[in-house]
């Protein structure tokens, strides 16, 4: 008997697509192993602080060198190389990571990765399945650079309904920026500004695509990729952290209930919609983000013994 368990488990194991074994953590996260010395040499290791604070749950060495490898090619684009993409390209390649813009592409990218993290830890997804997710989500709002959505963008009053169209626009056009700076980076260095530059403009063009098919170009959700559906995530968190007056345990709950609405997840319920305001109950079919991704996030800020420091923390980023 344990000679034939034996032979059908060793059939089994030599038809099962290799995969590098995930070690399982202790508690609800990986135990951190992210330090200074671990750093790229080109990264700024003073401003680490917005990736090492202790309040955030700890990102694996993969996830964190994902997002400060190309934050550090970026940061260190020489001053005449940045104006010289800047005259062919119309724009200044480290606008993507500087001021206002830069802190949500950061936000989003940090937050990304902590899903990753969870995924890969519950075993959902492998990192192979994903496709440039960081460095997408370090570039995906490259189109709000274009000055007439710049100025709707950070306007204090809500945009109108020709105003979100325009807004609308901004996928697109951060690929063409994007592209501009790719192919300017090539001609004056000779090498792109990173690599799997096709696939990161995918995700940047596909990134407000919604799984109940109302996206900005009404995209199948069949044909959603799961890098994107992740960014979706991350990027309405990022949003929802901003420009908020309430303190973090609060801040939590709102985020959850609206991740809880806009996924189609049961606990969603009339007693959350004071969190959310008048209308929450009409758009509660509107079902368009991954609930496997929101339960994620859902699992990080349960691994803390406070579920507002991940939220909270999100909104320090600087």
């Amino acid at each position: 008997m344990r000679k034939k368990l034996f032979i059908l488990y060793s059939i089994l194991f030599i038809n099962m697509p290799h995969r590098p074994f995930v070690k399982p953590s202790i508690g609800p996260f990986r135990k951190a192993s992210v330090r200074p010395s671990d750093m790229p040499p080109s990264v700024d290791r003073e401003g680490l602080h917005w990736i090492m604070n202790p309040d955030l749950p700890p990102l694996t060495q993969v996830s964190a060198n994902s997002i400060l490898k190309p934050i550090g090619r970026i940061e260190h684009i020489r001053d005449e190389i940045a104006k010289q993409i800047e005259q062919k390209a119309s724009i200044d390649p480290r606008m993507i990571i500087q001021d206002r813009l830069g802190r949500h592409h950061r936000q989003t990218a940090i937050i990304a990765m902590l899903i990753v993290d969870e995924l890969v830890r519950r075993r959902i997804i492998h990192r192979d399945d994903l496709d440039y997710i960081a460095e997408s989500a370090l570039v995906h709002d490259t189109g709000k650079t274009r000055e007439d959505i710049f100025d709707i963008v950070t306007s204090p009053r809500k945009p109108s309904a020709d105003e979100w169209e325009i807004i609308k626009e901004h996928p697109t056009e951060g690929i063409l920026r994007l592209n501009n700076i790719n192919v300017a980076m090539e001609e004056l260095t000779g090498e792109p500004l990173f690599q799997g530059m096709e696939k990161i403009l995918g995700n940047v063009r596909y990134h407000h695509e919604r799984l109940n098919g109302k996206g900005y170009e009404a995209k199948s959700p069949f044909s959603i990729s799961i890098t994107c559906q992740i960014l979706a995530v991350a990027d309405t968190i990022s949003a929802m952290t901003q420009n908020r007056d309430y303190g973090g345990r609060h801040l939590a709950k709102v985020i959850l209930a609206e991740l809880d609405r806009c996924s189609g997840n049961p606990k969603f319920n009339r007693s959350m919609v004071s969190l959310l305001g008048a209308g929450a109950m009409e758009k509660e079919a509107e079902y368009h983000l991954n609930p496997i991704v929101v339960s994620a996030v859902e699992g990080i800020a349960s691994g803390l013994k406070d579920d507002g420091k991940f939220f909270h923390y999100a909104n320090a980023v600087n």
